[in-house]
């Protein structure tokens, strides 16, 4: 991903794994009697984590019916593997909240075990710890250089540390504030995380064709004024069953509608094509076959870590597509989107205790560990629909349309555009006075596909009762919102098009 560009900057230095296993009691850690297993048990998987500066909340899936107890062991730096805790059977979570030094690399790693032996290993997690900063601290070049040993969170104020900032990432400001960034003078500027302001983004997303329920969605789309992303298996369009899988003609209506068609490869990797033709001849027959349409991300066949999409390859996806939506269980969280393998959610969930409940996209709270998730984008994923599942769709459509001002539904490829754009964008302000702001936007994408129009939000004196806007000469899109009293211009701009000038008229 692309240097975000912004006024916040991130030194991370460290790094730390989590791992967990669970011994049986012949090696000493049994509390209660217990029947000897016969077999040893499954290993736990899906070991995830939620961070909260140096606080790590752990969660894995338990396989197994007859472990005696899990144990959680933990390395620093390298060392060997020592306990930090044992777990009785049957836990799934488990916060560690005993790190304290933030420059260090810390290690763990999940493994079963009963009477009658040991399970494999689980999959091993590494974590960045984040540590802040006050901005107050960072005076100085010398204190840029000095806060190496830290994560660091602050606003780029006065040019410090200018001549370092091509070794370090940015992310925009809102991500470290928790809120919406407020200009306080006129002229001031930013690009927003997300377009139009708003706090958090969604997609909906539908693979497999599933042509049966084309009406329903188009009629949900038309009532809820949303857009949905289909994810087509290309080479079974217009074929032997249409009637399941759609013609290209279909395809073209929705997609006249305002709806997405791209990638979901070609034979939905079976196995008869390579790789590389999957992911291109698939792009190809959806461009040439749908006007307009430009085909530039994928979603990987039952997701990238999947049995069956072992065959799949993000270096060759990342030859022909900008994204590739992979699966996983989780939303996105806005600083952390690996774009080629992007999470989904396959079950949704309106409850906030729930790590994956679509509310903590707009619910801040810095104790909770789903606080992680804020100002995230969720990424919705749909196959063919029953009674129950259309409910879940209308119920999430429903919540969304109640929270307008605050969600962005946007299309898939939109939302991947919006954010690789906004990683790797800068702004300068060129010229400012009472009447005139000229700024100027550029990123380091390429600008035959990388043109879709980034928001920036701009402080504006009140007695700006009519304006104008323009980029390159032409008018853009601007609208305005009253803050605290104070008035502020949202703007659509797309990176290197010329510069903008704000008039007041």
């Amino acid at each position: 991903m692309g240097k975000m560009t912004k006024t916040t900057l991130i030194f991370s230095l460290i790094l730390f794994s989590f791992s967990i296993f669970s011994c049986g009691g012949s090696g000493g850690h049994e509390e209660n009697p217990t029947i000897p297993a016969t077999s040893a048990p499954e290993a736990p998987s899906e070991l995830n984590y939620e961070q909260t500066l140096l606080n790590i909340k752990l969660d894995w899936s338990d396989n197994s019916d007859n472990e005696a107890e899990f144990i959680l062991e933990r390395s620093i730096n390298g060392n060997s593997f020592t306990e930090q805790t044992s777990l009785t059977a049957n836990t799934t979570t488990y916060t560690d909240n005993t790190i304290t030094n933030s420059n260090q690399t810390v290690s763990y790693r999940i493994k079963a075990a009963n009477s009658s032996g040991d399970s494999e290993y689980s999959n091993q997690i590494d974590i960045n710890i984040i540590k802040i900063i006050n901005c107050s601290q960072i005076t100085t070049e010398t204190t840029c250089l000095s806060a190496g040993v830290y994560s660091l969170q602050c606003e780029w104020n006065q040019n410090i540390c200018e001549n370092y900032k091509d070794n370090y990432d940015f992310i925009p400001d809102e991500v470290n504030s928790g809120n919406r960034i407020w200009p306080e003078n006129h002229g001031e500027a930013h690009i927003t995380t997300w377009k139009n302001d708003r706090l958090a983004a969604f997609s909906f997303t539908i693979d497999d064709n599933w042509a049966p329920n084309h009406n329903w969605w188009v009629e949900q789309g038309n009532n809820y004024d949303f857009r949905f992303t289909w994810f087509v298996i290309a080479e079974r369009i217009s074929g032997e069953n249409s009637s399941f899988n759609g013609t290209w003609e279909d395809y073209k209506e929705l997609f006249d509608l305002g709806h997405d068609i791209q990638s979901h490869t070609l034979s939905h990797n079976h196995g008869e094509f390579s790789i590389e033709d999957e992911y291109s001849l698939s792009q190809n027959l959806i461009n040439d076959n749908i006007a307009g349409a430009t085909a530039i991300t994928l979603a990987y066949p039952g997701g990238l870590k999947t049995d069956e999409a072992e065959i799949d390859d993000k270096d060759i996806a990342a030859e022909y597509y900008i994204s590739a939506r992979g699966v996983g269980g989780h939303i996105n969280k806005v600083d952390e989107i690996d774009y080629m393998n992007t999470y989904t959610i396959g079950t949704a969930s309106l409850d906030p205790e729930n790590r994956i409940g679509t509310p903590n996209l707009i619910e801040y709270n810095p104790n909770y560990p789903q606080s992680r998730t804020y100002r995230g984008w969720q990424i919705q994923l749909f196959h063919g629909l029953d009674e129950d599942e259309e409910a879940e769709a209308l119920a999430l459509m429903e919540y969304l349309d109640e929270h307008r001002d605050v969600f962005w539904v946007g299309l898939y490829r939109e939302v991947v555009l919006y954010g690789l754009e906004r990683d790797s964008a800068k702004l300068d302000i060129l010229n400012i006075s009472e009447n005139t702001i000229s700024l100027r936007l550029r990123d380091q994408k390429d600008n035959e596909i990388f043109n879709y129009p980034l928001t920036i939000k701009i402080r504006v004196n009140n007695d700006w009762l009519n304006y104008s806007a323009t980029q390159n000469h032409e008018n853009i899109n601007a609208s305005e919102i009253i803050y605290n009293g104070n008035k502020y211009l949202l703007i659509q701009v797309i990176p290197d098009n010329g510069d903008v000038v704000l008039m007041k008229m």
